[in-house]
Order: structure tokens, then C-alpha cells, then sequence
């Protein structure tokens, strides 16, 4: 029981206990105690009047002379002594050495619980907080403000959470500031209906909320993805008089990048030069991000001239957003341009900006410099991870290089680099289009058996593209069946889909259900559509004309087709 040990170690004698006093411990309590004065003052939190006064004079209130003067080194070094997580009954032994001093100010609770989470130390805050609770030393809403900020900024979500439950039994008022703590730990909790309804819970007790409460909600709803709500808050801002910070323009903007409000992200970066905000590096790179989610490249450009205008120093995550942006819309050379930049610069490069560069050279068809950079990452010592590798086997998969491909897989596995799905399906793509049937099955095995990668529908239309004619196209097609990677297909269904199927794929679904059709002659239907898109469709077959591999098994089979005149995608056969 801590109350037993407390009074049995504050009746021993405590004079021999020796204190390891750290500088910055020793400078900094100094400094928490002389500021610590000005509580404890009429009216204030612990009451008592302003004792500080007689303190700093050494006499005076109740007797107190210099021999019984507060010791703030001796306690809170004492405190910090015990380590990370004390037990309560280790911080009672510590208070009960100090406890002649203690008694006589129980303002100085505040100025340890200050200390404790200045370094750090929130466990062993929330254990003094109940032992002077236990103790009936008086202990009110700002204390438990401390102990639960401390315990929210440390990730103690549970002790912060239980805190604020003594907090309720205790009948211990809420202010706005605790309001602040108990929104902050939903959000970093991911409870965002209850940051909500905090929000309205304040307004019904006629407790304020202020620019601090709606910063820390539209953030948590920004990180929460529901970028609409964290909008609306911030136009209730403006609403309620509250004046927005620059705090409250950065969670915005970084909102609407998660909305693709590029638009409203450039409207806010003005207002707030319009309200005499300062906007700083977060601003512009939360701008930089809502265009590159839109793949606004030229926008996104703009925003680093517009830094370097205003003195403001960019960043990995400003440089990494604006060479994503050029990477969606494959302009490799801006991004080798940004990351030549950035290499230039002090901000060293990582691995999101060598990935976005690697995916831009990608999709503008340079595979060449997608692997020259690829190399380059292991010069610099920079740990190249799965995206790199996937994005330079893709490139080489759009230029026709079927056997780097191949090669990369290889090195991926030397370099103890798990490939995915989306590498897989990219050598197996560049293996099927240079009709590397030998290849494509060692490729195959290898993804099912050492990787364990299930097969996508890629990797089987890749497949059945690489195996087109050969024995073993009939028992692929078999296995894309059974996957249920593809729809069922019936000879009474009107309309046959293939616009999404390599040809090598689209050829065997088309003859199975001509099979069918052929069987059944009461449920088959007069005439069908065949759905092939125009010429070449989906970009994912672009060496492939689907209509043309259907209209050369048609013929060869002797059906009866034409083309819609209304929609050239579509074949319509005449089956009665």
C-alpha cells in the first residue's frame, strides 16, 4: 500500500539520502521553480494566496524561514532518478523524503508534473498525480491537463484515456484546454465521431473551443481521410470568430490534396497572405501535394518557384511531391531535372523522389535511365525497396527489353528484395509480348512456387499471350477459369465481353463459348455481341488488336459478323 509506505519513509530520517544531480536537470528545475512563482496565487488553481513571495524572501507564511525553503533540484531529480515507469509506491517514497517540504506548498505539484513531462516522463507524471490525490494534497484541472498532454504527445493512449476517466469520477471540471487533449487523443486513436462529438459535447457545457481545438480536429480528419469534414470545420472557423492560424490554412490545404481540391489548396494559400499569415515550408508543401495528386506538374513547379521566391527552403517531401506529380504524367526529364536539384541542394535525396523518378522515366518509355538510376541508388548507399525495382522492370517491360526484365527478377532476389504482384505481372507482360513462351513459364513456376504470388489477371493474360498456340495455352486457360478471374460465360448470354483480355486470352474465351453455343441450340440466343473495344483499347495490351484476333477466328471459322455502326467496338454475330 503506497499510503503505508509513504508515512512510514516520511517519519525515517531522510538527511543521508544522496541525489545524482544531471546539469540539465539541475539548470532546468532552477528554472521551472522561479517561473513556478506566479501560481498558487489568490484565486489560482491550488489557492493558498501567493506564497511565492515569502519564499523568494526566506521567512514568512506560516514560519517558513530559509531551512524549510522548497528544494526543486533535490525532488525532481528524484523523480527522474526512478526511472520510465515508477510504480506509485516508488513515487511515494520519493514524496515522503520531501514530504515536510511538500505539505507546506502543494503548489509545487505543478511545477514537478511540468518537469516530468518536459523530460519526458508522463508514466511517472500520471503516478504522482495519484499519489497526491491519494493523499488529499490539492490537485485540480490544470494538473491533469499537464499529465494528460505529456501522456498524448508520448503515444500513452490508455494512461492519457484513464486519466481523463479519473478526471470524470472525480467531478473534476473540464476546461477548454482539456477539451484540446481529448480531442487530440481520438484522432491520434483514429475516433473521429468522437472528436466530433467533443466538438458539440464543449458547446453544450459552455466550454469555448478555441483555434487549438479546431486545428487539432481538422488535422485529425485529415489524417483520417475525410477531407470533407475537415473543410467544413475550417470554414466554422470563420463562422464562430475564431481567427485561423497558419496551423489551421496548412491542415486545410493538406485536406483538400487528399480531395484533389488543387483549386481550393491555391485559393487558401492567397487568403492567408490576404489575413497577413505568414506561409511557411508545410504550407507550400501541402499545396505541392494537392497538385501532384491531381497530376498538375506545371502547378506543382510553380509552388517550388514560389518558395524559392519567398527564402523558403524546400524539403525531401517538397521535392518528392513535385517529381511524383511530373511522374504521373511522364515527364521524366523535369523529374531527372528536380532530382538533379535536389542532389545539388543540402536536402539529401530518398527513396520516395529516386522511385518517383524511376516510375516518370517509366511512363515517358526511358527505360535506359530508369535503370541508370536504379544504379545510382546503390552508389549513394540508398536501400532500394520493392517500388524501385517494379518500376524499372516496368520500364523495361514497355521498351520491348523482355530479357532485363527477366534479369532484374534475378538481381531483385540477390539483393533480398521481395518482387509483388505488379513485378511479376510486368516480366511476365515483357516476356508475352516478345512471345517468350520458355521464358514466361520459368517465370511463372517461379512466381507461384519460391515467391508464392498468387496469379492476377495480368499475369494470366500475359501468359496466354506468351503461350499463344502451344500445348500449354489450353491448361492456363483452364486454371484463369477455375481462379474466377474471369466471368462465367453461357451460350444463352447475349453479349460476350473480351475488351479487357490480351488476344491470346480473348482467342480461347471466344472458341469455349462458340463450343457452347455450337451445343446448345434451344437456349442459345439469335444473334450476340462481342465486345472488343476499338483497335487497341486498354493500354495494358497495346501490342494487341483484340477485334482483329475475333474477326480472324470468325472468318477462319466461317461466322457471319459485322460491325456496329453506332459503336465500332462492338462485333455483332449472326449464331441462329
Amino acid at each position: 500500500d503506497c499510503r503505508a509506505v509513504f508515512w512510514r519513509s516520511s517519519s525515517s530520517n531522510s538527511s543521508s539520502h544522496t541525489v545524482r544531480r544531471g546539469s540539465r536537470s539541475r539548470s532546468f528545475c532552477s528554472e521551472v521553480h522561479r517561473q513556478s512563482r506566479g501560481f498558487g496565487s489568490s484565486g489560482g488553481i491550488d489557492g493558498g494566496g501567493d506564497r511565492s513571495r515569502s519564499d523568494s524572501r526566506g521567512s514568512g507564511g506560516g514560519g517558513r524561514g530559509p531551512g524549510n525553503r522548497f528544494d526543486p533540484d533535490t525532488s525532481l531529480q528524484d523523480l527522474l532518478d526512478l526511472g520510465a515507469m515508477p510504480s506509485e509506491v516508488e513515487v511515494a517514497e520519493v514524496l515522503a523524503r520531501h514530504w515536510s517540504r511538500w505539505a507546506g506548498h502543494p503548489g509545487r505539484t505543478i511545477t514537478w508534473l511540468k518537469g516530468l513531462a518536459q523530460f519526458g516522463r508522463p508514466e511517472t507524471a500520471a503516478a504522482l498525480l495519484r499519489v497526491a490525490r491519494s493523499f488529499e494534497v490539492e490537485v485540480g484541472t490544470f494538473h491533469f491537463n499537464i499529465t494528460v498532454g505529456a501522456c498524448v504527445r508520448s503515444g500513452l493512449w490508455e494512461t492519457a484515456a484513464a486519466l481523463l476517466t479519473e478526471m470524470e469520477d472525480g467531478s473534476i471540471s473540464k476546461d477548454t484546454s482539456t477539451y484540446n487533449c481529448m480531442v487530440s487523443l481520438c484522432g491520434r486513436r483514429g475516433d473521429l465521431d468522437r472528436a466530433l462529438a467533443l466538438l458539440s459535447e464543449m458547446r453544450t457545457r459552455r466550454v469555448e473551443p478555441d483555434v487549438v481545438t479546431y486545428n487539432t480536429t481538422i488535422s485529425a480528419f485529415d489524417r483520417g481521410g475525410r477531407w470533407e469534414v475537415a473543410l467544413r470545420l475550417f470554414a466554422e472557423m470563420a463562422t464562430r470568430g475564431i481567427r485561423r492560424s497558419v496551423v489551421s490554412y496548412n491542415s486545410a490545404m493538406s485536406a483538400c490534396g487528399r480531395g484533389s481540391g488543387w483549386e481550393v489548396a491555391f485559393e487558401l494559400l492567397a487568403q492567408m497572405y490576404d489575413c497577413a499569415l505568414q506561409a511557411d515550408v508545410v504550407s507550400y508543401n501541402s499545396v505541392t501535394t494537392a497538385c501532384e495528386r491531381a497530376g498538375r506538374w506545371t502547378l506543382a513547379l510553380c509552388c517550388l518557384h514560389a518558395m524559392t521566391e519567398r527564402a523558403l527552403r524546400r524539403t525531401a517531401v517538397t521535392y518528392g511531391a513535385a517529381i511524383s506529380a511530373c511522374e504521373k504524367d511522364g515527364r521524366w526529364v523535369a523529374a531527372m531535372a528536380l532530382l538533379g536539384d535536389m542532389e545539388c541542394s543540402t536536402v539529401k535525396c530518398d527513396v520516395v523522389a529516386f522511385n518517383a523518378a524511376i516510375s516518370a522515366c517509366e511512363k515517358g518509355g526511358r527505360w535506359e535511365v530508369a535503370l541508370s538510376l536504379l544504379a545510382e541508388m546503390d552508389r549513394v548507399r540508398l536501400k532500394s525497396d520493392t517500388v524501385s525495382w517494379s518500376a524499372a522492370v516496368s520500364a523495361c517491360e514497355k521498351g520491348a527489353q523482355w530479357e532485363t526484365s527477366v534479369h532484374l527478377l534475378s538481381r531483385m532476389a540477390s539483393a533480398g528484395v521481395a518482387a509483388n504482384a505488379v513485378t511479376w505481372s510486368s516480366a511476365l507482360t515483357a516476356t508475352g509480348r516478345a512471345a517468350a513462351w520458355a521464358a514466361a513459364l520459368d517465370v511463372f513456376r517461379a512466381m507461384e512456387g519460391r515467391a508464392g504470388v498468387a496469379p492476377t489477371r495480368v499475369s494470366f493474360n500475359a501468359m496466354l499471350d506468351a503461350v499463344r498456340g502451344r500445348p500449354e495455352a489450353r491448361l492456363l486457360f483452364e486454371r484463369y477459369l477455375s481462379s474466377g478471374l474471369l466471368p462465367h460465360v453461357t451460350s444463352s448470354r447475349a453479349e460476350l465481353d473480351l475488351h479487357s483480355l490480351s488476344p491470346g486470352a480473348a482467342e480461347l474465351l471466344l472458341a469455349r463459348w462458340l463450343e457452347e453455343v455450337a451445343s446448345s441450340v434451344e437456349s442459345r440466343p439469335p444473334s450476340v455481341e462481342i465486345i472488343t473495344g476499338q483497335h487497341r483499347l486498354r493500354k495494358a495490351w497495346d501490342t494487341g488488336d483484340i477485334q482483329a484476333t475475333v474477326c480472324l477466328l470468325l472468318n477462319d471459322l466461317g461466322i457471319r459478323w459485322r460491325v456496329r455502326e453506332d459503336n465500332p467496338g462492338r462485333l455483332v454475330l449472326d449464331v441462329a
